[in-house]
């Protein structure tokens, strides 16, 4: 499940013939960013600690660490409780385009659905990857490690939380 999910964002073999990456840089171009806008962008100081943090995991020499942090927490949304209790079945052309049409970024922000190929890209391979993600970290968690995962979580959130206040902040979002 692993490689395929790496094969897949970095390919993009089995969906759309293109990584996630270039899909992602299509939809901002959609929302008037340029690549080149990308490519050296400074980051806010919460935002370099969140990335250090992401890297050290993905280096972890207990792989079940990074993997918790970037499949679990990263890739991870509020759904996934439900996604756990009721896996999601492929989606037909149909569903997705439904997914796309009511996508904030093309509802809220004028983004042209032919910019979603990212997320049509999720939808057509995300089916059963956050289940396997699941499973992958807690059948291959020895005993020994579960609280280390549970605390990799934890800090994860942490630095999460400090990245996603810190760019509010400097979006001039005030906390209510």
């Amino acid at each position: 499940m692993l490689a395929e999910n790496i094969y897949e964002e970095d390919t993009g073999g089995l969906s759309l013939g293109k990584s996630h990456p270039e899909l992602f840089l299509s939809m901002m171009e959609g929302l008037g960013f340029l690549p080149r806008d990308f490519a050296h962008v400074r980051l806010l100081p919460a935002s370099r600690t969140y990335r250090a943090w992401l890297d050290k995991m993905s280096r972890h020499r207990q792989w079940v660490m990074g993997a918790a942090a970037l499949t679990i927490f990263v890739e991870g949304s509020v759904k996934d409780r439900k996604e756990l209790l009721e896996p999601s079945k492929p989606k037909s052309a149909e569903d997705i385009e439904k997914i796309i049409q009511s996508h904030p970024l093309v509802q809220h922000h004028g983004l042209s659905p032919d910019a979603m190929d990212l997320i049509r890209a999720h939808q057509l391979v995300e089916a059963g990857h956050r289940h396997a993600a699941y499973n992958m970290v807690v059948n291959y968690t020895t005993p020994a490690l579960q609280r280390s995962v549970l605390a990799t979580l934890q800090t994860t959130l942490s630095f999460w939380l400090r990245y996603r206040d810190a760019v509010a902040e400097a979006c001039g979002i005030k906390k209510s």
